[in-house]
């Protein structure tokens, strides 16, 4: 047995005055965007009256209006790797419904296709996880402000993030406040369904296991990893683990200080677990502010991970602070070899990243890296991949 020293499991909550009478009614029919907006907009400012959160909120719809989940920002509060509300939202309807894949056969045939209405506009990270969510509908207040986007997230947008959806099949619209503009319109896919569909509960609060046992096995936290080499070594001996234990896909993650003491490890658990956000960097962050009690990582802190950041990871790590990105396998090596969909992110994001001061080094033991991936998909390791298109969704 190595000296792990880290948390395996994270507890996450929604506030409690989220459940006082008259916040949220599942019984109720938001039908139109304007109404889904108002909801959406009365959270996020309870959310800062209460001091829980940012005034950001978001909120999973059915295509009649029926409440799926809500979600508010909570990176404070909750510790969530990106808990902004588009996150938290995907998160909780994932949550209740079972499976990270929300426009999957199960939840089309129970719900119909789903939509996600926000009063903050996505970053970049948002936007591959709403491509990856399955949600067929994005509607954002056409008042809503970026949050508080930094200057790095809002130059790694590849272009206009309502086309970058809208090409993708998903249908965006921006709400205005006046409800008089949007109640001529419910959503294309309503079947006039009056009462709302039969649906597990949402829970109040979940406990994830972040890190399967068998890490405790692999990580030694005494031993320092001072090498690139050293910590992608590591990383991608926990994807060779994880593959053979069945625990999650062909990612993982560690997070160091300066001097390479092991801060954090994550590995692939978004199937196991649920919940689309739990790549290797996902868990790795969660398991280093389960371990700080802060969503930012330490200063200067190295992540180091065996396949280039995904465009929904990329958000994560950003908004955590980190100063130095390793990866091994590039995109193009992960989507020829597994064909995995990387999501979207600026094709020249690392230039962009060395301009905001954010070290990136590429290509440490990719050849190793590329093997391990290419095992997972030889050994019929699952490919998930939300991203199809509404059209393919709602035909589904």
């Amino acid at each position: 047995m190595t000296a792990f020293g880290l948390p395996r499991f994270a507890t996450y909550q929604f506030p409690p005055w989220l459940f006082q009478s008259g916040q949220i009614d599942f019984s109720k029919k938001y039908a139109f965007p304007a109404e889904r907006l108002a909801l959406v907009e009365k959270l996020a400012t309870q959310n800062r009256v209460h001091g829980t959160g940012k005034e950001e909120a978001a909120a999973i719809f059915t295509a009649e209006g029926f409440l799926v989940a809500p979600g508010l920002e909570c990176s404070e509060t909750n510790l969530m790797p990106n808990g902004q509300s588009h996150t938290s939202a995907f998160f909780w309807a994932q949550k209740r419904m079972g499976t990270f894949d929300l426009g999957g056969r199960n939840v089309m045939q129970a719900l119909g296709p789903l939509i996600l209405t926000a009063n903050t506009l996505p970053d970049v990270g948002n936007v591959t996880g709403i491509l990856w969510s399955g949600v067929a509908r994005v509607e954002v207040s056409a008042t809503s402000s970026l949050g508080d986007q930094s200057p790095l997230m809002l130059d790694l947008m590849p272009g206009d993030w309502v086309e970058v959806l809208r090409s993708r099949g998903i249908e965006v619209e921006l709400v205005h406040n006046d409800s008089s503009r949007n109640l001529s319109r419910t959503s294309r896919w309503s079947t006039g369904r009056k009462a709302p569909p039969r649906m597990p509960p949402l829970p109040h609060s979940v406990t994830l296991e972040l890190l399967p046992p068998w890490v405790e096995e692999e990580v030694d936290t005494t031993t320092r990893l001072s090498t690139p080499a050293q910590r992608m070594a590591l990383a991608n001996r926990l994807v060779a683990r994880n593959i053979r234990e069945g625990t999650g896909g062909p990612f993982a993650t560690v997070i160091t200080d300066p001097n390479g003491g092991i801060l954090g490890v994550g590995v692939n658990r978004v199937v196991p677990l649920g919940v689309s956000p739990m790549h290797g960097e996902g868990t790795a962050l969660a398991v280093v502010a389960q371990k700080t009690g802060s969503p930012v990582v330490p200063e200067n802190s190295i992540l180091a991970t065996n396949g280039c950041t995904c465009g929904m990871c990329m958000g994560n790590v950003i908004r955590a602070r980190v100063k130095t990105i390793e990866y091994g396998a590039t995109t193009e090596d992960i989507e020829n070899l597994t064909g995995f969909d990387e999501g979207i992110k600026s094709g020249n994001w690392a230039k962009i990243c060395q301009r905001h001061g954010v070290t990136v080094v590429p290509d440490i033991l990719r050849h190793e890296c590329a093997l391990e991936l290419e095992y997972y998909k030889t050994s019929g390791g699952m490919i998930y991949n939300g991203s199809r298109s509404a059209e393919a969704l709602a035909a589904s």
